[in-house]
């Protein structure tokens, strides 16, 4: 199976019932995926956005033979928006998950990320962190689909039902609220070198 088979093709091979298709979908798109989970849930790698990332992949698996659309990535975070929205109604309701900030405002240090390394000691991390939660949740997602998950503006347009020339203005309007945050942690950022 090789890398230059689209995610669609590999859809395809798994809904007859190629298992190995299905094991390079999830390898291509899981790593992607979980980062948008934990961007929409506000946590980082906690037992959770575990949780929500699974139920994501099994709702693509129950709903692949009805797929019919020309891009897998939209459709794939067509389905977590929906689930990560559905999750963040249900907590506002029930029980409270997890925050990225503990008790006292300061950023967690103790959910674990890939190999162990915790992210929340690097200085830079934690300033794009805070960045990041200063956006509002519509240029926060739409911003994150966009840069983190590469989805067109038009598939952002699709999935979001607004207008290619709105998504483009939040795209815009966050990148430059992201940047103002930055330099707010980094006053050397606002020295630009000198060509």
């Amino acid at each position: 199976m090789g890398a230059d088979e689209t995610s669609e093709i590999l859809l395809k091979r798994f809904v007859a019932g190629d298992a190995r298709a299905w094991a390079a979908l999830v390898a291509r798109h899981s790593p992607k995926l979980h980062a948008f989970v934990a961007h929409g849930l506000r946590m980082r790698r906690c037992q959770q956005t575990e949780h929500l990332t699974l139920d994501i992949w099994t709702e693509v698996a129950l709903s692949a033979p009805s797929f019919t659309g020309e891009s897998f990535k939209a459709w794939l975070f067509g389905i977590a928006r929906h689930l990560v929205l559905k999750a963040r109604q249900t907590r506002k309701r029930g029980p409270r998950m997890e925050p990225l900030e503990g008790a006292d405002g300061e950023p967690r240090t103790d959910c674990a990320v890939e190999d162990g390394e915790d992210l929340a000691k690097d200085e830079a991390c934690k300033a794009a962190w805070g960045a990041l939660d200063e956006l509002e949740e519509e240029e926060r997602e739409i911003l994150l689909l966009h840069k983190v998950q590469g989805l067109s503006l038009d598939q952002i347009e699709g999935l979001k039902g607004i207008d290619r020339s709105r998504v483009c203005r939040i795209v815009a309007k966050a990148l430059s609220k992201l940047r103002h945050e930055l330099r707010a942690h980094d006053p050397e950022r606002d020295e630009e070198p000198s060509s």
